[in-house]
């Protein structure tokens, strides 16, 4: 895969050449966490496959309320709230941490690294 000079370039580049080779016997997991930790010009989501192979998961998180990112991201995956039976495997809210649990995933990761 060639070096990329922009982002959509890249989405191209992963839609037409890595996903493709991809054997159809194996899966690839693609997992994106905090994309809100990105420049703002990403927020639009953009940057985003749109088309993935059966064999291909995608797994993004954000916060929900930062930046439209999650508006951005319902629009690319087709979300629609009142066709909940056939959407609601592509989008999972989860609930934030209770202070108790922050606690003590924090202070097991201090213990262990």
């Amino acid at each position: 895969m060639d070096l990329c000079s922009d982002i959509l370039q890249l989405r191209y580049q992963l839609e037409t050449n890595l996903f493709l080779k991809i054997p159809k016997n194996e899966y690839l997991i693609i997992l994106l966490d905090s994309i809100d930790q990105l420049e703002t010009d990403a927020y639009d989501c953009e940057w985003l496959p749109i088309f993935f192979s059966k064999n291909v998961k995608c797994i993004v998180s954000t916060l929900p309320d930062h930046g439209d990112i999650l508006s951005n991201f319902e629009i690319i995956i087709y979300y629609d709230p009142s066709w909940i039976e056939n959407t609601q495997h592509l989008l999972v809210l989860v609930p934030p941490f209770e202070a108790s649990t922050v606690d003590s995933v924090f202070n097991d990761w201090r213990l262990h690294r």
